[in-house]
């Protein structure tokens, strides 16, 4: 699936050797199949051994490489080649985005297929995605994924009905060219992680 070389002197690559079970337990966290996903991961955990410096759990540090790796694999696939449109669900229930006398799914959000590993892939992606989404934008999405109307946005976050209708453009503009927002020096950063979490908690309840 991927290629790369990781050079290690004797200690990192002990350290591999100590770990080496924390690939599985990874793969059976984020339900991937191993066939597919064994040498992405292995590559992060080496990835892992090689900058480790003590600071933190050998352990949390490695599933944090690991994910980068599989970050960048989707991504790299997600640019290389559009799911058609017959093989394009949502995580596992439908949810409708009504804007204007538009409706939206949060398939259009989230391509996948129909199996397991495909949506664990879906939420890898968008936990990539929303990592860098500006707080108002965090706001829109949290509300769309809860069901409420461009039109109840913006009575709730107090903005026009038209803002909210373009932040939702724009937001799915961003996913449909596999990019993600350019982030921007605000005072807001406690209360951004603060959506990115309870939309994380969304995409838990749907899965």
């Amino acid at each position: 699936m991927t290629k790369a070389t990781v050079q290690l002197n004797d200690k990192q690559r002990k350290l591999v050797e100590d770990n080496h079970n924390l690939i599985y337990s990874f793969l059976n966290k984020h339900e991937l199949h191993s066939r597919e996903w064994y040498d992405v991961c292995a590559i992060g955990l080496c990835r892992a051994a090689l900058h480790y410096n003590g600071s933190s759990q050998f352990s949390t540090f490695a599933y944090k490489c690991m994910l980068n790796e599989v970050r960048k694999v989707m991504r790299i696939s997600r640019t290389q080649k559009s799911v058609p449109d017959s093989e394009t669900i949502s995580l596992s229930t439908e949810v409708r985005i009504v804007c204007d006398k538009t409706t939206y799914t949060l398939d259009e959000f989230i391509p996948s297929k129909s199996n397991t590993e495909d949506e664990a892939l879906g939420k890898i992606w968008v936990e990539w995605f929303i990592e860098k989404v500006p707080l108002t934008t965090l706001k829109v999405l949290y509300g769309k994924l809860n069901e409420k109307t461009c039109r109840e946005l913006a009575e709730d976050l107090g903005v026009s009905f038209s803002r909210i209708s373009a932040v939702t453009r724009k937001l799915q503009e961003y996913c449909k060219r596999n990019s993600r927002y350019v982030p921007r020096s605000t005072n807001d950063e406690d209360e951004r992680q603060k959506y990115i979490e309870q939309i994380k908690i969304l995409l838990d309840k749907l899965s």
